[in-house]
């Protein structure tokens, strides 16, 4: 038997989690799966060449003889697919994406942006000096740039345009310059999204039955 569920809905302004995943039936009862946004996008966009379906391999990895608990459920669950050399082949309906950063207001990369390739997350351009210039921040900085606790609130933009003038004139300057993530930390800020700042479209293999 085939049986999922999603049972907590996303909060509605919240950003994480980034991916929620269903609840499996399994021995009985309804379990859930909630990994750290970091290995919930690690295992959603792991491919191998044998693939199985989410509900084999979460009872798969349940029925392990060690689960190694001491370990975060994600990357448990992540090291146990890797261990038996399996990735899983997603239905649309084994996951949901977080809603505020997939709405209609989110931005996108252009299908012919070669750049944006291995980046599933989207932050809406910013006019600097009269151009509109695009920022790409790695997957797992944009992760810990979101979960940061500490810091003055600053929206995601202002932010984003600030670095990106920085950035400019460093490079004018031929100095070397900090990550996104690394900046932010320095100057003591950390980010506020709101809905249209920032899109996340991770690429995943999807089942076409």
């Amino acid at each position: 038997m085939s049986v999922a569920r999603i049972t907590a809905p996303f909060s509605s302004h919240e950003l994480t989690p980034l991916i929620q995943f269903k609840e499996v039936w399994h021995q009985g009862s309804f379990h859930a799966f909630n990994p750290d946004d970091l290995y919930a996008l690690m295992i959603l966009q792991k491919i191998t060449s044998k693939q199985v379906s989410y509900e084999r391999a979460f009872r798969g990895w349940k029925n392990a003889p060690v689960l190694h608990e001491r370990r975060s459920v994600g990357r448990a669950f992540y090291s146990w697919l890797a261990k038996h050399q399996l990735s899983i082949i997603w239905k649309e309906s084994d996951f949901q994406i977080n809603p505020l950063l997939t709405s209609a207001l989110a931005p996108r990369h252009d299908q012919d942006d070669e750049l944006a390739r291995n980046h599933s997350f989207v932050i809406r351009p910013q006019m600097v000096d009269g151009r509109s210039i695009k920022l790409y921040v790695q997957d797992q900085d944009m992760i810990k740039l979101l979960s940061l606790h500490m810091g003055e609130v600053e929206p995601l933009t202002s932010l984003t345009r600030h670095y990106i003038t920085q950035r400019l004139k460093w490079e004018k300057s031929l100095m070397p310059a900090p990550t996104f993530l690394d900046w932010i930390i320095a100057t003591g800020k950390r980010a506020y999204v709101s809905e249209g700042e920032l899109g996340f479209f991770p690429q995943v293999s999807l089942s076409s039955s």
